[in-house]
């Protein structure tokens, strides 16, 4: 199947008009409120679809551990509905 120039181009602007939105949510510098943010995340296009799945109270152990220890590598292995939120510095 060939995706048209439109349809390839409608995704490009669904996609940043997504990470521009998630970008301010992002704020924050808090686990809790980094979390709330992710919640209330909502994209645009396909990526209206990506919701946070994982309970809230497992992704904050986490986050608290990986505050802890500084590992140089998180894997995540498998998505729920194409994806999972992750956070830290580019």
């Amino acid at each position: 199947m060939t995706i048209n120039l439109y349809e390839r181009f409608k995704d490009h602007m669904a996609f940043n008009l997504s990470k521009s939105r998630l970008k301010k949510l992002m704020q924050a510098d808090d686990i809790d409120s980094v979390l709330d943010s992710i919640v209330k995340y909502k994209g645009r296009g396909f990526y209206d679809k990506i919701r946070l799945a994982q309970d809230h109270n497992e992704l904050r152990d986490l986050s608290l551990k990986v505050v802890e220890l500084h590992p140089k590598i998180i894997v995540e292995i498998g998505t729920w509905n194409g994806g999972l939120f992750t956070f830290g510095t580019e």
